[in-house]
């Protein structure tokens, strides 16, 4: 299995014969346009309706592969979404299953969802927009603490059916200053992880490449199109 960055919080992940994109937002290139028109199912994912999130360029596809279905958060307006077939919307709770994927929509602490999918033989979970939003050098203390409270009830509701995955893609957004991987930390301490894929962090690279996680492998993007191999 392959998994592919993108750009900011997309990620492909391909095995011969299907691929999972999630939340493409811009800058695509050849890395993506090769997978989108290869022969394979493709299942396209939107956590919710941000603009560097959900593109609605992405039905465009269809176009270049017939056989693509398109999974996307409730709160994506339905007016941005073509009438086709092939278009599933979940919220939180919801799942969706067939012969080749299955997935469940969890919370977030912004907009939409966050997303589990099993995929040839592995666990997968695409964080969208679910991070701890702390802020603690700009708000309170104690708003501080409600977004940090937030966030690990989140974190509790996905560990109790899920104590180990093999690929996590979280973010790691350096706006939230000094402690911006807090969250992904505390993800990575409470759910055991194969390879936690940063995201979320735009063109600030170095801010990506300083994730450090015990014991649990890191995918040290440092460009867009870059590829590694999950076992």
């Amino acid at each position: 299995m392959k998994i592919t960055y993108i750009y900011h919080s997309c990620y492909a992940i391909e095995t011969p014969q299907s691929a999972l994109i999630f939340d493409y937002f811009m800058h695509g290139g050849k890395p993506l346009e090769d997978i989108v028109t290869a022969k394979k199912s493709i299942y396209v994912f939107s956590s919710h309706a941000h603009g560097d999130h959900f593109n609605p360029e992405i039905f465009n596809w269809k176009a270049k592969n017939a056989n693509i279905t398109y999974i996307l958060s409730a709160d994506i307006p339905k007016s941005r979404v073509p009438k086709t077939n092939g278009v599933i919307f979940l919220q939180e709770g919801e799942q969706y299953q067939d012969d080749t994927v299955s997935v469940t929509a969890y919370g977030s602490t912004d907009c939409g969802v966050s997303f589990f999918v099993s995929f040839g033989g592995k666990t997968i979970f695409h964080a969208g927009d679910l991070n701890n939003w702390h802020w603690n050098e700009e708000v309170p203390a104690e708003e501080a603490e409600g977004y940090s409270r937030a966030f690990l009830e989140k974190l509790e509701d996905i560990s109790r059916s899920h104590k180990a995955l093999d690929i996590v893609m979280f973010p790691t957004d350096p706006r939230l200053g000094r402690d911006y991987l807090l969250g992904a930390s505390q993800f990575a301490d409470k759910i055991k992880t194969g390879v936690f894929a940063p995201m979320h962090f735009g063109d600030n690279y170095d801010s990506a490449k300083a994730l450090r996680l015990h014991e649990t492998p890191v995918f040290a993007v440092s460009k867009k199109g870059e590829s590694m191999e999950v076992n």
